[in-house]
């Protein structure tokens, strides 16, 4: 064959092969599939006895010095403070605020009972005591009347001091979630678990009851769970410190993806001009007080970059994200929250965090206590996925790349991690572990005082769905049967329904089809000339 026409085929080889590397983001996958070093707390308290203690409380909520548990106690003493919630919802920002003038903490000491016999009665001498504050957290979830808390704790000076709670990563920050939406107290242990078995970075976390001192004794606030905070540092998201003072270069950052907080520093992104208007993204470290302007620039430039690569109606600048985003990550993310049917995540509650010199990943998860059918406004359709549809998932799933990924990593871990053997075992194991407490804490919250699900028309049947259990017992139940629904429909139609945007993309192939094109093309022109004696 003449040289000329070997050529002219070559361009052609090479133009075509550029044109597969364009329509798909190519990428190595190394994911791990589930052979993490995750400590449950039901597995590090095994032996414990889980009977001990009533499964109720007196009715005016006060328990003396016998009290005892199997699980840790968290005892508050607010020397005689109230811990009011000044959060409110202001409208003209759509945010929520704390109201002015006026420091939200409450001054406190903290004492924790922790057995190594995981016997713990209030009489025991503390295994652990500090100074701190607190203050109620959360959004939506502050309106409830068992509050979220956040506790900082401090040396006798009023200096933040990191300790180690429960077990746990030394931090000053730390969270107190009593779940009271979630009537079977397992939605965040068992999500924040398995994730936990994936990214090194999930918050760890430890079930504990909490009592206030009052004068009288101690009144008792229920069963929580002791979480580690979101943040940067060793056993947390372990990124590099931004250098101080912070130069404009490769610095790592966290941001979190949810309502706009107007005393800090926030972005508009994609979402919240096309989507939904309360979606903004809220730097998490640096500290508003550390960070400058130019690096905030920075980080924005960076989230306009991502965005613009995303929305883009040309391929080969689409195909770009696998050089901006930490792709695996985005997988493990999405199989996570789809399997947990968590779908107000990738909205709210949701972080991306920097590492110097390395790509924008996605995580750690948080927030479970609306998924797996435990929305308020809305029943769970078995038969659906709905995690695809939040920002920036919506773009990723029509490339055949990613979707390829998803697919094989939910198939991996369908056969360990997620099987139904081992969710299953979790779910019973845990339940077991907190009924007792979980029997205590319905006694302390009445059914009064618990969100109610309602009762909604399911379209395929027309039959009335009751979702308020009426005992513990029957909502892990529940909870179980939900997984156990979902996961048999995204078995028989994960991959065909993601299969779906990427066959049905409106991306335009605008260089890839030129290239193609331009090659053809170009070895005709080469071939004629050859025959032509050219």
């Amino acid at each position: 064959m003449n040289g000329k026409v070997k050529i002219a085929l070559l361009v052609t080889g090479l133009c075509c092969v550029a044109l597969l590397g364009l329509g798909t983001a190519e990428y190595e996958q190394a994911i791990v599939t589930g052979a993490g070093e995750r400590v449950w707390h039901h597995e590090l308290a095994a032996g414990a006895d889980v009977t001990l203690g009533s499964t109720s409380i007196p009715d005016d909520f006060m328990v003396d010095e016998d009290f005892t548990s199997h699980l840790p106690l968290v005892i508050i003493d607010t020397h005689g403070s109230e811990i009011i919630n000044y959060k409110y919802y202001d409208p003209e920002t759509d945010s929520f605020l704390y109201r002015d003038g006026i420091d939200p903490y409450v001054t406190i000491t903290l004492s924790v009972c922790d057995a190594e016999d995981h016997v713990n009665q209030l009489s025991d001498v503390p295994t652990f005591s500090s100074e701190g504050r607190i203050k109620v957290r959360g959004n939506s979830s502050s309106s409830l009347a068992k509050k979220q808390y956040r506790l900082q704790l401090m040396d006798a000076n009023g200096e933040k001091t990191a300790a180690s709670l429960l077990g746990m990563t030394a931090s000053d920050s730390w969270i107190l979630n009593g779940t009271m939406g979630d009537r079977s107290y397992l939605r965040n242990y068992l999500a924040l678990n398995v994730a936990g078995e994936l990214d090194p970075y999930t918050p760890d976390i430890r079930m504990c009851e909490v009592v206030l001192k009052r004068d009288t004794g101690y009144e008792y606030m229920g069963l929580y769970g002791m979480y580690e905070c979101i943040e940067q540092g060793e056993g947390r998201v372990d990124i590099e410190p931004v250098s101080n003072p912070i130069e404009i270069s490769d610095q790592s950052y966290i941001l979190q993806r949810d309502r706009r907080e107007p005393d800090g520093y926030s972005m508009t992104v994609w979402s919240t001009e096309h989507q939904r208007s309360e979606n903004w993204l809220n730097l998490e470290y640096p500290s508003a007080e550390k960070i400058t302007d130019e690096y905030w620039e920075y980080i924005q430039q960076d989230i306009r970059e991502i965005e613009d690569v995303l929305y883009s109606d040309k391929k080969e600048e689409f195909i770009r994200y696998n050089t901006l985003l930490d792709v695996d990550s985005f997988v493990n993310y999405f199989v996570i929250n789809e399997f947990f049917a968590n779908y107000d995540a990738g909205w709210n509650s949701t972080f991306l965090y920097k590492n110097q010199d390395g790509k924008v990943a996605i995580g750690p998860v948080w927030d479970f206590d609306g998924a797996m059918d435990n929305y308020e406004e809305a029943l769970l359709e078995m038969n659906e996925m709905a995690f695809f549809q939040s920002p920036w998932f919506e773009r990723l799933i029509t490339d055949e790349a990613f979707v390829d990924a998803v697919t094989s990593q939910y198939n991996r871990l369908r056969s360990n991690l997620l099987s139904n053997q081992n969710i299953q075992e979790k779910i019973e194991q845990a339940a077991a572990f907190l009924e007792y407490p979980a029997k205590r804490d319905r006694s302390r919250w009445d059914e009064s005082k618990l969100p109610s699900h309602g009762v909604y028309l399911e379209e395929d049947t027309d039959l009335e769905i009751e979702r308020d259990r009426n005992s513990y017992e029957e909502e892990v139940e529940r909870l179980e049967d939900v997984l156990l629904l979902h996961s048999d429909y995204l078995d028989k139609n994960l991959r065909n329904n993601l299969r779906h945007f990427v066959e049905h993309s409106t991306l335009v192939v605008s260089l890839g089809g030129w290239l193609m094109i331009t090659a053809f093309f170009v070895s005709i022109i080469l071939v004629q000339r050859h025959r032509k004696g050219m």
